[in-house]
């Protein structure tokens, strides 16, 4: 058989009619994109909340790791090593270990009393700026120094002045005079011997 000749200008072709879409198929087609989006949409939010946990986890891992090593690292208590020294100790290590212990304690308490004794206290009870100390004088030795002078402000300034007198005046050595002679070097006492010392 013979093909059907192509179709020319002249000759119109047929419309082939459009395939309709019922409005049942159009809302279906609606409801399962408004489907898909809220499914991808949860889905989101589903792994956001995966990593969130993830991240705790391992958090919470590493927080019984480190408890885990410190509670392997700790020390014994006093009294566990005490137990442990008594089950196994002779009477010579017991009489040792309490001389060692008796020499700790007399140093921690000498060390103790000593930093006590150098404490710096505050001496200045008095208001130096309206009702306020602002001006604090700190010392370890109070009893060496008289109570302060609080004196009036000096120039523009808003605060009192503190004057504190040492109560035995400081040992200084008797002063005296000693003359020392050097040779000038001034240029113009230079010429001025020169010209003499021309002349004379």
């Amino acid at each position: 058989m013979t093909p059907p000749s192509t179709p020319t200008a002249e000759q119109p072709v047929a419309m082939l009619p459009m395939p309709m879409v019922s409005r049942q198929k159009k809302q279906a087609l609606k409801q399962r994109k408004r489907q898909k989006s809220k499914t991808e949409y949860e889905l989101k939010k589903i792994r956001q909340q995966l990593q969130h946990k993830q991240r705790l986890v391992d958090m919470y891992r590493k927080r019984l790791q480190r408890a885990t090593a410190l509670r392997v690292s700790q020390h014994d208590t006093p009294r566990t090593k005490t137990r442990k020294f008594l089950r196994h100790a002779t009477s010579a290590m017991i009489h040792k270990s309490l001389i060692f212990h008796h020499a700790l304690l007399d140093q921690v308490k000498a060390k103790y009393k000593e930093t006590h004794e150098e404490r710096l206290t505050q001496i200045v009870s008095t208001q130096t700026r309206g009702t306020a100390t602002l001006n604090k004088i700190f010392t370890n030795v109070k009893s060496w120094y008289q109570s302060p002078v609080v004196l009036p402000a000096v120039g523009s300034s808003d605060h009192n002045t503190v004057l504190l007198h040492p109560v035995h005046p400081p040992n200084r050595p008797p002063r005296t005079k000693r003359t020392t002679y050097r040779r000038s070097s001034d240029p113009n006492g230079k010429a001025m011997i020169y010209f003499h010392l021309k002349n004379f």
